[in-house]
């Protein structure tokens, strides 16, 4: 009898699970679902791009090897995140079920038209993080989802006009809430205005203006607040974008003569959350048309948060009369977690994420991850790899052994100056060409192989992850990544002049050279 996908992937997870931790298993391994079997190709869903990203470069090649086994046959085995049936052409999430008469516009409780700015000074009022965790709310609103689920409203949204058909959405991170959001001293303010907001859109502090480093929960709240707002009214439009989407729709729309189609969606929401306003440099009709946009939806009573990575005062060549009403509301910045704050992340997400992490493991992952959020998270994700890969325990030994790269990267001032874009020229220069080849579409071998080690090395000394290296060499996927890391590693085993080659150029970066 032939196998379905459901009965061939449960045979290929329970050998793949016997050779694995079990904490390791569940992680990875347990979220995903077989959804399509033909003679050639199984393919599976899981939960976000990034559980792909980890399948295909740390299981990928053992799946497959079990799958063929099991079927008799070579098989490809696609790994895919789970994707509403039909996704949006724009990245907007609008749910647009019916309002009841007279909600619309001015006087909705998204406050009255041109409500005044509030001065920054004002205190986030009773729900300040140091008396009010962000995740509680009042008794009549506890109807929210447990932590780790969507709270309900945004699960009823969907990423396109004409929403809300009791699908997932697509666009808002379901982990994003306030009951995953750690406080603590480095952003008790942006925790507070961000809560405010969810209770009072439009009417505390308008726009919202949150700047800091990347990976230290800005997009985090931005979705929180959406979460909440959508939770308590689902009939709320919300649109989440990067200011390079915005641009990129905008110019579609302009080459396309669909204008004003472009205009009234953006202009008619009741919530607009714009990640990395500081891309406006430079864009002069992307400042025009968001300057508008951004007025519109204002003088509507409408809510606006926006994110940086500096302050609106900071922000070269953005005009004036855009920075001025970046401060029209409040602006709150977000600075690296203090040493109790990565503890109480640690905590949090070893929590809900049913992870075993005794106090000195934590302990040693919160002195040496320093810089963001999303450094803490990344040292556990290689801490659970590692267990897997190595079949062993959690412990201190292991800890020390699967964070020896991020120590040593704050121990050596070579590494310490290393990015992405400082290797991809170095390695450009060793093999001479220019560096701009390597982010061109042109497949020489004169191009490949140096554009093949740069990305090697990336991810060797910076342990980037695959979907971040692929935008530094033009936009390309997580598969062409992984395909040049393996060319590269068999290189290096097969061709002993090659592999020189390149420890050479991993010891000129390694020296600052």
């Amino acid at each position: 009898m032939e196998l379905s996908a459901t009965d061939l992937w449960t045979r290929v997870l329970e050998t793949a699970r016997s050779g694995m931790v079990e904490q390791s298993f569940q992680t990875w391994l347990a979220p995903s679902t077989a959804v399509e079997l033909s003679h050639d190709e199984l393919v599976v869903e899981t939960t976000s791009d990034f559980h792909v990203e980890w399948l295909e470069d740390k299981y990928g090649s053992t799946l497959r090897e079990i799958t063929q086994q099991i079927l008799g046959r070579p098989i490809r085995l696609t790994f895919r995140p789970v994707r509403a049936p039909s996704d949006p052409p724009l990245p907007l999430l609008e749910v647009s079920s019916p309002r009841p008469e007279g909600s619309e516009g001015p006087g909705s409780d998204f406050g009255p038209r041109r409500t005044p700015p509030p001065a920054i000074t004002s205190a986030p009022g009773p729900h300040s993080p140091e008396t009010h965790h962000p995740g509680e709310r009042n008794p009549e609103d506890r109807s929210a989802a447990r932590p780790g689920e969507p709270p309900q409203g945004a699960g009823s949204a969907r990423g396109a006009a004409g929403g809300g058909d009791g699908r997932g959405s697509s666009i808002l991170n379901e982990r994003y809430t306030f009951d995953r959001f750690v406080v603590g001293n480095s952003n008790q303010l942006a925790a507070a205005a961000s809560v405010a907001v969810s209770e009072q859109p439009a009417r505390l502090y308008n726009p919202l203006f949150l700047y800091g480093g990347v990976g230290l929960g800005k997009t985090h709240l931005m979705h929180a607040v959406a979460h909440v707002i959508l939770q308590r009214d689902p009939t709320r439009k919300v649109a989440y974008v990067s200011t390079e989407r915005f641009m990129n729709e905008l110019v579609n729309a302009i080459q396309t003569g669909t204008t004003p189609q472009f205009r009234r969606r953006f202009r008619q929401i009741d919530l607009l959350l714009v990640d990395d306003v500081h891309f406006l440099a430079g864009k002069e009709s992307t400042q025009e048309e968001f300057f508008h946009t951004f007025n519109a939806l204002h003088d509507e009573g409408r809510q606006i948060i926006l994110t940086s990575d500096r302050p609106p005062k900071d922000l070269a060549r953005v005009e004036d009369r855009l920075v001025s009403r970046f401060e029209w509301g409040l602006v709150a910045d977000i600075k690296p977690p203090d040493y109790e704050t990565r503890v109480a992340i640690l905590r949090k997400k070893a929590e809900d994420d049913g992870l075993a992490l005794d106090d000195e493991i934590i302990d040693f992952i919160a002195d040496t991850c320093t810089s963001s959020v999303r450094e803490l998270e990344g040292a556990v994700i290689k801490l659970l790899a590692l267990s897997s890969l190595r079949k062993r325990e959690i412990n201190l030994a292991l800890a020390r052994e699967a964070l020896s790269g991020t120590s040593r990267s704050r121990a050596e001032p070579g590494i310490e100056r290393l990015t992405p874009s400082s290797i991809r020229s170095r390695v450009a220069r060793l093999w001479g060409v220019a560096p701009e080849g390597l982010v061109s579409k042109k497949r020489t071998r004169e191009l490949t192989v140096p554009r093949q080690v740069a990305m090697y090395l990336i991810k060797e000394l910076l342990d980037e992850p695959l979907v971040s290296i692929g935008k530094e060499f033009g936009g390309r996927d997580h598969s062409t990544v992984i395909h040049s890391i393996r060319k590269v590693e068999e290189e290096v085993e097969e061709d002993g002049a090659f592999a020189r080659r390149v420890h050479e150029a991993r010891a000129a970066l390694e020296r600052g050279e």
